[in-house]
């Protein structure tokens, strides 16, 4: 799950960089931003959140999993 997301973000962006991803499940997503999971609804993959998380999208193994790339701070 990681590393086909690393190598996505890759191919789409054409830098040679690792970017910082974060892969929580919902009880978690409280200690990453405010709102936790109220804060997802209704966002699409590639979304910004707070100005310094893009969404990138969730995946179900057992539970749902979300995928965050935290971006540079400028």
């Amino acid at each position: 799950m990681l590393r086909q997301n690393v190598i996505s973000l890759a191919r789409e962006s054409g830098e040679d960089r690792v970017p910082e991803l974060h892969i929580v499940v919902a009880t978690e997503l409280d200690q990453i931003f405010d709102g936790g999971t109220r804060a997802l609804k209704g966002l699409k993959p590639g979304a910004i959140i707070e100005g310094k998380w893009r969404y990138l999208g969730s995946v179900m193994r057992g539970e749902a999993f979300y995928i965050f790339e935290r971006l540079k701070e400028m």
